[in-house]
C-alpha cells in the first residue's frame, strides 16, 4: 500500500460553503437589509403620495382638474359630449371635496334641488350658473361646433367662477 492512499476506514467528509454557518449568518443579514430598505422606500413612497395629495385644496383640484379637461378637448359632438359628462363630475367631486356632501352619485336636477335645500351656501345666483351649466348639455345634441365651442367657454368661466365663489375663507 502507498503512503498516498486512504485507508478504508477513514470517511471523507466535505461541507459546500452554503451550508457553512458563516455564510447562512452573512445571508440572514443581507436578506434582512433587503427587507428593511423595501420597507422602508414603500413606507416613504406611501408618506410621499398621501401628503402629496393632501397638500391640494378642493379649488386647487378643481382648476386643475377644469384645465386638464379642456386641454384634452377634441372638438367634435362626442367630445363636447364627455366634457359636459365629465364637468358634471367634476361639479360634483368638487361640491364633496370642499363640502363634504355625498352628491357624487346625483343626477344634475337632483343635485340642484339639494343645492337649493342648503340655502346658507348657495345664493340663487350660483344655483342659475350651475343650472346653465347643467343645461349646455343639452345643447350639444342641437348646436354647431362653433357655438359650442363658445359655450365650453362660457361654462368654463362659469364654473371657475362657483368655484372662487365658494372657496372657504380659512384655506
Amino acid at each position: 500500500m502507498k503512503a498516498t492512499d486512504f485507508y478504508d476506514i477513514y470517511g471523507y467528509e466535505f461541507t459546500p460553503f452554503w451550508q457553512t454557518g458563516l455564510f447562512i449568518i452573512g445571508i440572514s443579514i443581507v436578506g434582512t437589509l433587503v427587507l428593511a430598505f423595501c420597507v422602508g422606500f414603500l413606507i416613504r413612497y406611501i408618506r410621499h403620495r398621501r401628503n402629496r395629495l393632501s397638500v391640494l385644496l378642493s379649488h386647487e383640484w378643481a382648476e386643475i382638474a377644469l384645465e386638464k379637461l379642456i386641454k384634452n378637448l377634441p372638438e367634435t359632438k362626442e367630445g363636447y359630449k364627455l366634457f359636459y359628462f365629465t364637468l358634471s363630475e367634476i361639479i360634483k367631486e368638487y361640491i364633496f371635496l370642499r363640502f363634504t356632501w355625498q352628491v357624487q352619485n346625483k343626477t344634475d336636477e337632483e343635485l340642484l334641488s339639494f343645492l337649493k335645500k342648503q340655502n346658507s351656501f348657495f345664493d340663487k345666483k350660483l344655483l342659475e350658473d350651475l343650472k346653465e351649466i347643467f343645461g349646455g348639455a343639452l345643447e350639444v345634441k342641437f348646436a354647431d361646433a362653433q357655438t359650442l365651442k363658445k359655450q365650453v367657454e362660457k361654462d368654463s368661466i362659469l364654473f371657475k367662477n362657483f368655484v372662487q365663489k365658494t372657496i372657504a375663507h380659512d384655506q
